[in-house]
């Protein structure tokens, strides 16, 4: 199963999920340390992606629409996902700069 082009890949393991041990599991995941690997409730396993483009493109759309919200509103500066707002003094400061 895939939610999206980069989203979570289910491994189906069928008679397997009996011989493959908790030792075995903590192996693999080990071995694997760069995925998230979650055992579901029928006993498979879901392998979340590494952040792929899908991820990308919505960091920076969401980064554009900050900045744009930022720059237009006037009150703030727009890093990534976040605004600071200064007080009025360091604001005028901003402004003549």
């Amino acid at each position: 199963m895939l939610d999206s082009p980069f989203g979570t890949f289910v491994l189906r393991l069928g008679p397997l999920q009996e011989k493959i041990g908790e030792d075995e599991y903590l192996a693999v995941c080990q071995l694997n340390e760069r995925l998230v690997i979650e055992r579901n409730q029928e006993g498979d396993w879901e392998i979340q992606s590494l952040n792929g483009a899908i991820d990308s493109l919505r960091n920076a759309a969401l980064t554009s629409a900050v900045a744009d919200w930022a720059k237009k509103d006037g009150t703030g500066i727009g890093f990534g996902a976040f605004i600071i707002q200064p007080t009025s003094i360091a604001r005028e400061r901003l402004l003549k700069s």
